[in-house]
C-alpha cells in the first residue's frame, strides 16, 4: 500500500489545532484502515526480521560449534 495516501492528506472539516491541546488527534474513520494496515505490514516485517535474525544465529553457531557471543579473541 503506497505510502502516498498518507501524505499531505487536507482535514477538511477540522480546525488545524483542537481547542483543547491535550486532546488525543482526531483522525478521520476512512484513515482507520489504512493506518491498520501499515501497522500490520511493520509487524509483519519485523516478525520476519526477527525470524531471519534467528536463522543466521543458529546457521551462524552451528558452523563454528557454538552460538552466539562470536569471536572475542581470547
Amino acid at each position: 500500500m503506497p505510502f502516498s495516501i498518507l501524505a499531505a492528506r487536507p482535514l477538511e472539516d477540522h480546525p488545524a489545532r483542537p481547542a483543547d491541546p491535550l486532546a488525543p488527534p482526531f483522525y478521520p474513520a476512512d484513515l482507520l484502515p489504512t493506518m491498520q494496515g501499515l501497522l500490520a505490514a511493520v509487524a509483519d516485517l519485523e516478525t520476519r526480521y526477527e525470524i531471519e535474525r534467528e536463522q543466521i544465529d543458529v546457521q551462524g553457531g552451528a558452523k563454528s560449534g557454538h552460538r552466539g557471543g562470536g569471536n572475542l579473541g581470547h
